[in-house]
């Protein structure tokens, strides 16, 4: 059936040919019909080469003029083989449709198959619809050949040769003349190969061909079997895998020999000429071999991949030579079960030469010890092993010794070099990059240890000579200089004579010396000279004792200091003098940067703009008070000055256009918005004085490139900073992008312009951009709808519902659609045919998972459904569904953050609808518990830890304060256990209905067992976390921050919330133990948004404090691993930093007045409560 398009284009040519009343096509002497490109481009040379295709190869052709009238290949119907301009002659799948009335296009269905050799046609027969006959410029048959199928060994798997050697064995390592790889009697040899194979046809055509002169290969049979995950599975040829289809195609296949090939046989696995190894494959053009070796001698090589050095030049180097006492030798296949250590001890000779640069000097011998480290390896012990010398290992052999396959051990000898130690200084450093270490002083003063470890002499320039120490009992400023950035040879010489210094002597064992700091409080400076000019102190350490305790917040330009006492009774401290200078290297000299003193509640505040924006250094600060010692602060982070200039200007715009691809000779239409910026701010107000900005185009729309851009001036309007502008787009404009810039002065009206601005730099500036194109785009023929629902549970069968339609009127039924889905852990694929509406139905059963894939609350299932529509063009409709167990989502958020048992967090939750649009709810309760991520998770915990999960169990409301009810959790012992929120009811009290009326609840990981703890122990104090009321502020509203001090006693504490311009603090003596919260005011200095920044500052307990603390602590705590350098009492310093989103207050106040209609009675009356008013906020909310 031909579609009413299809019946008009056809009465259009039969009108056109009768009214032409000639045999001869429209222009056909002018314009005939020619191909003028193809894609691949050879199809139209005059050679006979042929065409080599891979991967998805299309072969497409366009036409000088129109070949068919449109509309004419409308339908799913075959099109006639008039209409085809040329024929793939392959074994290959695809599909052929006309792009536009004059470009044909070839798909194939899949990936162009190997050892593919067939032809590509032209149909010379071919005219237009007017009757222009084709004019072929090329050959009319062109050879289309793909790439050869190759194959490779990927991998060989040997249970007895992992048996004979504890897993140690490698078919791939040994000795250098070893033949690799090795293939033992029982061996699995993974095959892989470059398409796709039958492995029916592979098992008939795989060969075992005899190679070299080895009589292997004669007798031996091959069998095939499919791969598991990811490529052997555990026993291939168990009667389970017997059954596996043999038909299916794969990229990979298992062969197993039988007979194995007999002890240093070598043998050819052969895929012979002429196999067609795939239904769509050609057959292969040559024969394609891999070459198996059998069992290698027994030999026991040092090392598994050891290469002896072929000279002595060559054996100094690092990768030949050896650097311990204990070396490992190889056992390739193990022993047999009656052969002892003892016995592989006597076959061995080691020996040293007299010069180790003289092969031909006495070798004498050297004792050792031998042992088993496990079956596949032994261990030899050489006590007297010395650097850089030339030893000598020899093995006989012997026919009593063999391995676990029978093989008798044969010599070997083995050359080696031993290397010497590198040489080496170190002392305590911290394991980060900072270099500078806080220590509290000591109360007696008494001398601080110092450990210096050495080894070697340091002959290079660059190596340290020593240890050097200078002490600043006042001002470290050089000391600081030194440290930070010059650390060059003068630079070193101008701090003076050290107070303590220590002169390496060479060792050729490791060597420890302790060097005496003092126990004052002050600060010194430790450094390894060396020769170099560059680097005249290495490994540089400043150890500062003092009880100063020191934090900062960095907010835009200005940093606040907040100063506090280690000592236990600390409160902020008054007077402190805090300095800061900038380091810069290679010379330069240090930039001081501005200083101030601490008030009373500890804090002060300065602007580094000045200091550090263009310069390029370390800025360091010093902290002095009268009375404890002065702390070095290394390294204080510093803002990026690297701002768009834009946010220099006065004013900002924004452009919005009416549409983004406009035909030529359309309008379009753009309205525009202009603000100025006001007061310190990031407010904006109605423009002042400017009356006119520019909008221009680039390029112009001749489409040439000296084009000037098009300027047109546009009239602001005053009352509201807007404008509007119509662009009229000739008809002759070059399809093409074209840019839309808003142009506006840099400087406000009657103010000069910038002193840096030259008399004929342009005063304006571009605040505002967009683009379009021009151009005439083909408009969609069909369309795809796709429907699926919100959200649906882990185990639930998700149903698609899909709806093909065209515009055209084309018949969509019978069309087949592809739908691919994804899961974080699975992916799949389904295709559906559409009934005779159009519409089909499509079902996801994720409960049917596998348990390794299946999906979790939280997750996203995106799909994918894809149509060739009517006529010819790819349609995608994409959706997704969350994985969810009810309507509502819960997201939890703690202080702190921590996963130590006994350490209380506190619990607040944001709640969103499971919609497409996932609007957030306020007012939900949420209930919020712990439970074991498995069964046996509480297995190491005490009954008392068992009782203590089941009665933890708290309610929390979403958008509330924290700590307006808090819900304080802690994790009763080491284990792994989940953190559960389930929403029980919306905030009008209605209940949260899930999955079969259950709540719907939301899992989170928390927690770690023993084993982990002890594979990474405790190493610092938990993270702090701040906790907001709500997602959303506007200006004038009050925000709540909560969070949980988790120490063991009251901290100081300093918060500085704002944004780049504007900032605001409040300073904090005394926050007790437990859950706190803070309000603030949002104001100007959160107008777009800001942060808030909260710093803590403990002390040290005191003996008392300590005393209790200790019992206090759970069992687990004292039981968890801890880092040797980590004490949980010691003073700390922790932060936290959360985003505020800020509106401004956006409610229109309504204000409705009715009054009579002309000619109605004045009296009338109005119903009573007929009008409302009300007021509409952010999101629409009525307030």
């Amino acid at each position: 059936m031909i579609s009413a398009a299809g019946r008009c284009s056809w009465l259009v040519l039969l009108v056109l040919v009768a009214v032409l009343g000639s045999d001869a096509a429209f222009l056909q002497n002018q314009l005939p019909l020619e191909v003028v490109l193809t894609t691949p481009s050879q199809l139209l040379e005059n050679s006979t080469q042929s065409i080599n295709v891979e991967n998805g190869q299309a072969f497409m052709a366009v036409f000088s003029r129109p070949v068919i009238p449109l509309g004419s290949d409308f339908g799913t119907q075959s099109l006639p083989d008039a209409m085809v301009p040329f024929k793939v002659n392959c074994p290959v799948p695809g599909m052929f449709r006309w792009v536009t009335t004059n470009i044909a296009r070839w798909d194939p269905s899949i990936a162009w198959p190997t050892d593919m050799d067939c032809e590509f046609t032209w149909n010379t027969a071919m005219k237009t619809f007017d009757g222009a006959p084709l004019v072929l410029r090329g050959p009319r048959t062109v050879r289309i050949k793909s790439s050869r199928i190759s194959f490779s060994v990927a991998d060989i798997a040997s249970a007895s040769a992992n048996k004979a050697t504890g897993n140690q064995w490698n078919a791939y390592r040994g000795m250098d003349d070893d033949k690799f790889p090795e293939v033992p009697p029982d061996a699995n040899i993974t095959l892989t190969f470059s398409y796709p194979v039958l492995l029916s046809a592979l098992q008939s055509a795989l060969a075992v061909v005899p190679c070299c002169g080895s009589n292997a290969g004669s007798s031996q049979s091959v069998r095939v079997l499919p791969c598991g995950p990811p490529y052997v599975i555990v026993d291939p040829f168990a009667p389970a895998a017997k059954q596996l289809q043999q038909q299916q195609n794969s990229t990979c296949a298992v062969v197993r020999l039988s007979p194995g090939l007999p002890a240093s046989g070598v043998a050819i696995l052969r895929l012979p000429k002429g196999v067609r190894y795939n239904t769509v494959s050609g057959p292969t053009s040559n024969d394609t071999d891999v070459y198996l070796w059998g069992l290698r001698r027994f030999r026991i090589p040092l090392r598994t991949n050891f290469q002896q050095p072929g000279s002595a030049a060559a054996a100094v180097e690092q990768e030949n030579t050896i650097s311990y006492r204990r070396l490992l030798m190889w056992l390739p296949h193990g022993t047999a079960a009656d052969v002892t250590t003892g016995a592989l001890k006597a076959q061995m000779y080691l020996c040293k030469y007299d010069d180790p640069y003289k092969w031909q000097t006495p070798c004498n011998q050297v004792p050792f010890q031998l042992e088993r480290a496990n079956k596949g390896q032994l261990l030899l012990t050489v006590p007297s092993l010395m650097p850089r010398q030339h030893y000598q290992l020899k093995v006989a052999g012997s026919q009593a010794i063999r391995d676990a396959y029978g093989l008798p051990l044969e010599e070997s000898t083995t050359y080696f070099f031993t290397n010497e130690p590198a040489a080496d200084l170190s002392y305590p450093k911290l394991a980060t990059s900072a270099s500078v270490m806080v220590l509290e002083p000591d109360a007696q003063q008494r001398p601080l240890p110092w450990p210096v470890v050495y080894r070697g002499n340091g002959s290079q320039d660059y190596e340290a000579q020593g240890v050097s120490v200078w002490g600043f009992p006042e001002k470290p400023a050089k000391g600081v200089a030194v440290l930070a950035s010059d650390y060059t040879q003068q630079a070193v010489q101008g701090l003076g004579t050290p107070t303590q210094r220590f002169d390496r002597s060479f060792s050729a064992l490791t060597a420890t010396k302790v060097l005496q700091l003092s126990g004052k409080p002050g600060v010194q400076l430790l450094g390894a000279p060396t020769r170099s000019a560059y680097e005249g102190l290495s490994n540089r350490v400043m150890v500062v004792q003092t009880d100063l305790q020191y934090a900062s917040v960095l907010v835009g330009d200005k940093i606040t200091h907040l100063v506090t006492l280690t000592s236990p009774a600390a409160t902020p401290l008054a007077g402190a003098k805090v300095s800061l200078t900038l380091y810069r290297c290679c010379g330069d000299a240090p930039i001081l940067g501005p200083s101030c003193t601490t008030g009373s509640d500890g804090t002060c505040s300065v602007d580094i703009k000045r200091t550090v924006k263009g310069a390029y250094g370390s800025l360091s600060g010093l902290v002095e008070a009268a009375g404890h010692g002065t702390l070095v602060i290394n390294s204080l982070t510093t803002p990026s000055y690297y701002e768009d200039e834009t946010l220099q200007y006065p004013y900002v715009g924004e452009l919005v256009m009416d549409r983004s691809i406009v035909m030529p000779g359309d309008k379009l239409h753009i309205t525009g918005f202009v603000q100025e910026r006001s007061g310190q701010g990031d407010r904006l107000a109605l423009p002042k004085g400017l009356t006119t900005v520019n909008a221009t185009i680039m390029p112009s729309f001749s489409g040439t490139a000296d084009d000037k851009p098009i300027v047109i001036p546009v009239k602001v309007n005053a009352s509201y900073g807007s404008f509007h502008v119509v662009i009229d787009v000739p008809a002759g404009a070059k399809a093409g992008e074209y840019s839309l810039t808003l142009v506006a002065p840099k400087t406000r009206p009657g103010t000069p312009a910038a002193s840096s601005s030259s008399s004929g730099e342009d005063n304006s500036a571009s605040i505002a951009m967009e683009s379009f194109t021009v151009g005439n785009p083909r408009p969609p023929t069909a369309m795809l709808n796709v429907t699926v629902p919100d959200w649906s549970p882990p185990n639930s069968t998700v149903k698609v519902l899909i709806k093909a339609s065209s515009y055209l009127g084309a018949d969509v039924s019978g069309a087949n659609l592809d739908i691919t889905w994804t899961l974080p852990l699975a992916s799949g694929a389904i295709n559906v045919t559409t009934d005779v509406k159009g519409q089909a139905e499509a079902s996801i059963p994720l409960g049917k998972l596998p348990p390794q894939n299946a999906s979790s609350l939280g997750d996203q299932l995106s799909l994918t459904a894809v149509w060739i529509g009517p006529t010819r063009e790819r349609i995608a409709e994409t959706a997704s569904v969350r994985i969810a167990n009810g309507p509502v989502r819960v997201e939890l958020s703690r202080s702190p953050t921590t996963d130590v048992p006994g350490v209380p967090f506190l619990v607040s939750a944001v709640t969103w609808l499971n919609d497409k649009d996932g609007s957030q709810l306020e007012g939900v309760t949420v209930e919020v518990y712990l439970k074991p991520n498995t069964s046996n998770s509480l297995a190491n915990c005490s009954s008392d830890a068992n009782a203590q999960l089941r009665a933890q169990r708290c309610q929390v409301v979403s958008g509330k304060p924290a700590t307006a009810k808090p819900c304080t959790l802690a994790l009763p012992c080491a284990a792994n256990l989940k953190l559960v929120a389930c929403a029980l009811s919306y905030a009008n009290g209605s209940t949260v209905l899930g999955v079969d009326g259950r709540p719907a609840c939301s899992e989170t990981p928390i927690g770690r067992n023993q084993s982990e703890w002890e594979q990474e122990p405790w190493a610092f104090l938990p993270d702090l976390g701040l906790l907001k009321d709500r997602q959303n502020y506007t200006i004038g509203s009050t925000a709540v921050l909560s969070f949980m001090n988790p120490y063991w006693r009251p901290a100081s504490g300093l918060l500085v919330w704002g944004n780049m311009r504007l900032q605001k603090q409040k300073a904090f003596a005394n926050l007790p133990k437990g859950p706190n919260s803070i309000s603030i005011t949002v104001g100007e200095e959160c107008l777009g948004g800001c942060k808030a920044h909260l710093v803590l500052s403990l002390p040290r307990p005191s003996a008392a404090e300590a005393a209790q603390i200790g019992p206090s602590m759970t069992p687990m705590q004292l039981k968890l691993p801890k880092s040797k350098l980590f004490n949980p009492l010691a003073p700390a310093t922790a932060s936290a930093v959360v985003g505020l989103t800020v509106y401004e207050d956006n409610r229109l106040n309504v204000t409705v007045r009715v009054v009579p209609s002309a000619g109605a009675s004045a009296a009338a009356a109005l119903l009573s409560g007929l009008f409302k008013t009300s007021a509409v906020g952010i999101g629409g909310q009525v307030v």
